[in-house]
């Protein structure tokens, strides 16, 4: 995931100070993975790149789909405020 965000340019690895591919190998040989701080980063630009891909897409546009995000949405609003 990191060297796709990488590539499509949406991540700076150096910038967010997240590991080299051979430091990844590293720790994987050591049964290591990423720290919760580089987690959080890397699910944070994931979330990004996928909202981008589907405002780019014809899923806003597809009745069915917009139709579900509506119903999802106005649940969500409702819930976090009150009605006057």
């Amino acid at each position: 995931m990191i060297r796709v965000l990488e590539r499509s340019g949406d991540l700076n690895r150096a910038l967010e100070f997240l590991p080299s591919d051979e430091e990844i190998a590293e720790r994987r040989k050591a049964g290591e993975g990423l720290t919760r701080p580089e987690l959080a980063i890397v699910l944070s630009y994931g979330k990004i790149w996928l909202y981008k891909a589907l405002i780019n897409s014809n899923v806003p546009e597809d009745p069915y789909l917009s139709g579900e995000l509506i119903r999802y949405f106005q649940i969500r609003c409702s819930a976090a405020s009150p009605r006057v």
